[in-house]
């Protein structure tokens, strides 16, 4: 409703009435209150739409801070190994290249200093010329690396063409170069010189294997003293020293002087004859001998060496129940 409306029903409802017909101040002011609701009404709608663009403005506003604060936090968030595996590749790249590339010996200190004497013209001129005339000659005294097959890494015949791999020992020395075998595959080795069954098997620090204990099928002697090593670079186990007790299922762990501790097991008298004694293997002798013993017989037993050098040994089986004791050898 606007201003002429209200004028106009104002002069209808004083033309039909009896009432005398106002004056203009009080014709302003009933006009001035028709209007207010319609003037309340319009103010109410401009504010509304403030508001809501003020609140469309301030969404927009948080979506941006919100996004920003997420793309720092992935940044933020990228774990420190990626850029040290990174460096790594760079470095084994690095290596590889440098590996790859053939050595070439630095020229000669006197065919590349300047001739000081007074014929150097002419002298550089006889050189350059001799120098072309030898690297135009083959060297017959000298084999051609690109050409000449390297008859040392040249596979013996009989046996199997395939690389070779070098292990290490604990404290670092490389040991002989093995043989080595396509990966996913089993291929066949030589046997030992003793059925066994339950016997332990050690890597020692020069990459051969002892092989301890054990039961075997032979008449006279179910539960065995011996020892034998195995030598992957020959592929052949031959005979050492002999434990100090018959031992089957006992622990074995190559302890960090090189020596390995064997504890436990079942004796050469049975089910009541659990063992609670341990003996150390010296590779350097190549013989055993007693040490501490378990304060509890044990076999079928578990055990580690722990990162301080010590051993633990858990679990396994005395003559009546499964153990959930353990124990520490230092």
């Amino acid at each position: 409703m606007n201003e002429r409306d209200v004028e106009k029903d104002i002069f209808d409802f004083f033309r039909y009435s009896t009432t005398p017909e106002p004056s203009a101040r009080l014709r302003e002011a009933v006009v001035r209150a028709r209007l207010a609701p319609a003037g309340r009404a319009a103010t109410f709608r401009t504010h509304r739409t403030a508001f809501a663009f003020a609140g469309l403005a301030a969404t927009f506003v948080l979506a941006a801070a919100s996004l920003l604060v997420l793309v720092n936090v992935r940044r933020a968030s990228t774990p420190a190994t990626v850029a040290a595996c990174s460096t790594a590749s760079a470095a084994e790249r690095t290596s590889s290249a440098a590996s790859a590339t053939p050595d070439t010996s630095a020229p000669s200190a006197a065919s590349t200093a300047p001739d000081a004497s007074p014929n150097a013209d002419a002298s550089a001129t006889a050189n350059s010329s001799a120098a072309a005339e030898t690297s135009a000659t083959p060297d017959a005294s000298a084999p051609d690396a690109t050409t000449t097959p390297d008859v040392s890494s040249a596979p013996t015949p009989g046996a199997s063409a395939v690389a070779t791999e070098s292990s290490a020992t604990l404290d670092g020395t490389p040991t002989a170069a093995v043989p080595a075998v396509a990966h996913g595959t089993f291929s066949r080795t030589g046997s030992m010189s003793i059925r066994r069954v339950t016997d332990t098997a050690t890597l020692l620090c020069d990459g051969r294997v002892l092989i301890a204990g054990g039961g075997s099928a032979s008449p006279g002697s179910a539960y065995l003293t011996s020892a034998e090593i195995y030598n992957p670079s020959t592929g052949s186990f031959t005979m050492t020293g002999s434990m100090t007790t018959a031992r089957v299922t006992a622990t074995a762990t190559l302890l960090p002087s090189g020596k390995v501790l064997i504890a436990g097991g079942m004796g050469a008298g049975g089910i009541d004859d659990i063992l609670a004694s341990a003996e150390l293997y010296d590779p350097a002798t190549g013989e055993f001998a007693s040490t501490g013993s378990m304060a509890t017989p044990r076999f079928l037993a578990s055990a580690v060496l722990l990162a301080d050098g010590r051993v633990l040994i858990a679990g396994g089986v005395d003559p009546d129940m499964p153990l959930a004791t353990a124990e520490i050898y230092d």
